[in-house]
Formats: structure tokens, sequence, C-alpha cells
């Protein structure tokens, strides 16, 4: 992947572009914002982070990303908030949503839902415990993959690596990915609207309140009146001087 624009955007979209690596980006330190969902991303460069500077939202929505140890090569991005990787098989491995509340406490909103509280201390909870699954605190220590380590701990370890191991007839993000992702019983048209109204959502409530529409479905009267109360909440908002 290689960005050539110059530094004079808040906002790329690369959606639907066939790109395999999130590597190669110069310097942007006006970027905020990178839609890179419908993608075959299954690498990211941990170079990334020095070259945004300012990211707050990065969207891999559908993509190929397995691995846990790809998501430590995000925490350099000081600034990022919303993280979202649903339709990935990353979305389904074990302690998914702790392993990024703990080894990115800077994100609030992940796959459109915001972080509890309550997540962020059971995270540390598990991490910081002394009787660490070795899986886990090999990653933490050496970013080594959890499900290559996972197998000698106990009985369950073994049946989820025999799980995990087992042959899959696509990879996360082609046909049976897309049709687990959350919202897929809206219309695309509907579920890209929403989309767009929680990456410009003006609080992090409002973008959870539109996340869980997003995550559940729902009719086009509820996406119609989400998305209308979302614009009267942001008119209402004070621009920024």
């Amino acid at each position: 992947m290689v960005f050539t624009h110059n530094d004079q955007f808040d906002t790329i979209n690369l959606s639907r572009n066939s790109i395999r690596r999130l590597d190669n980006i110069p310097l942007l330190k006006r970027l905020d914002t990178i839609l890179l969902p419908f993608n075959q991303i299954s690498k990211i460069d941990p170079s990334i982070c020095k070259n945004l500077p300012s990211l707050q939202t990065l969207n891999l929505s559908n993509n190929y990303i397995k691995d846990l140890s790809e998501l430590r090569h995000l925490t350099g991005l000081a600034k990022l908030r919303s993280l979202s990787l649903d339709g990935n098989d990353v979305a389904s491995a074990d302690k998914y949503r702790l392993v990024v509340a703990y080894l990115l406490p800077q994100v609030k909103i992940l796959d459109y839902q915001r972080i509890k509280m309550a997540e962020r201390r059971e995270a540390r909870a598990f991490f910081q415990s002394a009787d660490l699954p070795v899986a886990f605190r090999q990653f933490l220590h050496d970013g080594a993959p959890v499900e290559a380590a996972t197998g000698a701990d106990s009985d369950s370890d073994t049946e989820e690596t025999a799980e995990e191991g087992a042959p899959e007839a696509a990879p996360a993000g082609a046909a049976a990915g897309a049709a687990a992702r959350p919202g897929a019983a809206l219309s695309e048209a509907d579920r890209q609207a929403l989309i767009a109204a929680i990456e410009s959502a003006s609080s992090l409530d409002e973008a959870a309140r539109l996340g869980k529409i997003l995550q559940s479905g729902g009719s086009a009267a509820d996406v119609q009146r989400a998305l209308a109360a979302s614009k009267t909440a942001a008119a209402a908002t004070p621009a920024s001087s």
C-alpha cells in the first residue's frame, strides 16, 4: 500500500481497493481519519505510527487480519480514538476486546461500541494476573501469536487451538465474513450512512448509540430516526474556533 497524497487531507477513504498491507505511509501530520474497509489487509507495519501523529479514526473492517499480535503495531498511535476491526478473524479471537482495552488504552470506541470501564478493569486484572496463561504472557513480551502459543495450558486451551486450526472455507472479510458482519440485516446504504455518522459523531455517547444500531441491525425507520437525531445533535454543538 502506497500513499501518494500530499499532506492536505483530514480524511482518506480507500475502501474496496484490494490493498493487502497497511504500510508505506509517508509523514501525514494533518490526517486524522483513514477508511480502509473491504480490502485484503492482513499485516500492519509498525512504522505507520510515527508517520500518522494525528490519526484518531482507523477503519479496517472486513479485511483479513487474523493475529492479535498485529494490534501491537498500533500502540504508537497516541491519538487513536476509534478503531474498527469487525469482519476480520481477529475480532473473534479469545480476549479480543480485552487485548485492545489493555494494549490501546487511548482507544475509546472499538467496532462502533464504546469500551466500558468494566472492560478496562477486567483487562487490567487479566493481563496483570500472576496466573496469566503462557500464550498471553509471551504475546505481551515478544509479540508471539497467541494462537501459535496456545495449547499446553489446559484442556480448554487445547480445544480452542483445535478449533482455530480447522480449515476455513474462505478468509475473513470474504463472503462468510461479510454475511456475519454487524448490521448485516441493514441495507448497504443504511450501513454506510451509520458508519459515516459514527465517524463524525460529536460525542462518544452518540457514537456508542449509533454503534448499537449498527451492531444489532434495525429497520430503515430506526436508521433514519438515529441519523436525524445525530444531525440535530451535531447542529446543536458549538463550532470550535
